[in-house]
């Protein structure tokens, strides 16, 4: 009688699909697979051309209205260009030698850049209001900024430090629920002695 019990159960627990939906199953599960990466397929290809079409279109760090395009990072930017004309900003630099004659002056424009996928991100705002509220709040903070360092310190093999260093000041006085400046570019740079 317990054997009988054992056999039962075994014959439960390896019981079989009736053969007629074995290929119905198989059929969908199939089907479910290559759907998927058909899908897979058009985003990947899709995101791809894209991207050419953008790399070909587009130079490093040229403006396109109001956007910039990185090459190295493949991302593209939302801008906000901090002088209001088409002048450069001038700086003066700090001299080396206080008792020195005049000073060098940095010329610049400086541009101040987002991703525009973080607005909208966790209730971000896009930063472009607050920035045109805050002008000359930015340009105050940039030009002491560039008044307290030489002309041996703003040379572009300083770039990624100054860049660092100035974006770190700039976000500290936005409002939070704006989306964080993530770059900044300068454009038409040079030092006049």
């Amino acid at each position: 009688m317990a054997k009988e019990k054992e056999e039962t159960t075994e014959q439960e627990n390896t019981q079989e699909l009736p053969k007629g939906n074995k290929p119905l199953l198989v059929k969908i599960l199939i089907g479910a697979i290559a759907g998927v990466i058909i899908i897979g397929a058009v985003i990947i290809f899709s995101t791809m051309s894209a991207k050419k079409v953008e790399d070909s279109k587009l130079k490093e760090g040229q403006n396109l209205g109001g956007e910039v395009v990185s090459i190295e990072d493949k991302v593209l930017y939302s801008t906000w260009l901090l002088s209001k004309g088409k002048e450069p900003m001038k700086f003066n630099l700090r001299k080396k030698d206080p008792n020195a004659g005049s000073g060098a002056i940095l010329v610049a424009h400086i541009i101040l850049a987002w991703n525009p996928a973080d607005v909208g991100m966790f209730k971000k705002k896009s930063p472009e209001a607050e920035l045109e509220m805050r002008r000359e709040q930015l340009k105050d903070i940039v030009v002491k900024f560039f008044s307290t360092r030489t002309p041996e310190e703003v040379t572009l093999t300083h770039e990624i430090d100054l860049k660092s260093a100035l974006q770190t000041q700039i976000n500290s006085v936005l409002s939070e629920d704006v989306a964080r400046i993530t770059n900044i570019f300068f454009s038409d740079y040079f030092i006049q002695q």
